[in-house]
């Protein structure tokens, strides 16, 4: 007796479609879920960039007891720490208590060239401080210049140097946020953008909320978080105690 020899069937083209449509069903739900988690990945190496430029900040605050680095006001010249090729005066403050300047990059950021100046790949990053700048690199991240005032013991013509004994609440005040302007850190100068209240109350946050619609903060007391820019106050910015009128006023509005 012969049996009947059995005929392979392929998939019918309804079957491809229903397949190819489950898949990318799944894909559609997977990949924001992986998008996300890998921003949750870059978002603490981020936090742990600014963990270590607040023990750096706290390093040079407990050598220089008890001043912060200096600053300088928007009007003066927009860049805090250092100013371009100015010697020296503040421009490798926090670099001897570093590890290495990469912790000025967040995983997150625009990592580019910032300027037309050849790369040198053997130019010594923060070498001689009355050398001028050979090389520019992007830097992630903003300085805050408001909680210094020039009414302040320690003000000096060239920037405000503030104690950091006069802190009203260091849990409270941050110091260095994300950054998307385009400002560097110089073969020789640690160069950082500083930023006015106008720029909180445009809204411009939103141009650095990369990290799952959150921005990156580090505060006085040295603790780094995320956090919403919406749900930000004028404490957060200003030197205010909880007995101000602003303390708890959104940053995005003027009181």
């Amino acid at each position: 007796m012969m049996l009947k020899s059995r005929q392979k069937r392929g998939f019918t083209l309804i079957e491809l479609l229903v397949v190819i449509a489950i898949i990318a069903v799944l894909a559609a739900i997977l990949f924001p879920v992986y998008s996300r988690v890998r921003e949750k990945s870059r978002q603490s190496s981020c936090l742990s960039n600014l963990r270590q430029i607040g023990t750096a900040l706290r390093s040079y605050i407990e050598d220089h007891t008890p001043y912060f680095p200096y600053s300088t006001a928007p009007s003066v010249c927009p860049v805090i720490i250092g100013q371009v090729f100015r010697p020296g005066w503040v421009g490798n403050s926090l670099q001897p208590y570093m590890k290495n300047i990469q912790l000025f990059q967040c995983p997150s950021g625009r990592h580019v060239w910032v300027n037309d100046l050849t790369p040198d790949a053997n130019d010594p990053m923060l070498n001689d401080p009355n050398d001028c700048p050979q090389v520019a690199y992007r830097v992630d991240y903003s300085y805050n210049y408001r909680v210094y005032s020039s009414d302040l013991p320690g003000y000096d013509p060239l920037g405000f140097r503030s104690d950091f004994s006069l802190v009203e609440q260091p849990t409270q005040l941050a110091m260095f946020w994300d950054s998307a302007n385009p400002w560097m850190m110089w073969g020789n100068t640690l160069v950082f953008w500083t930023l006015d209240v106008t720029w909180f109350e445009n809204k411009q946050f939103d141009r650095t909320h990369w990290h799952n619609e959150t921005n990156n903060f580090l505060f006085a007391d040295g603790h780094a978080k995320a956090m919403k820019f919406t749900n930000m106050t004028w404490a957060n910015f200003f030197n205010y105690g909880p007995e101000d009128a602003q303390y708890n006023y959104p940053i995005t509005r003027r009181p």
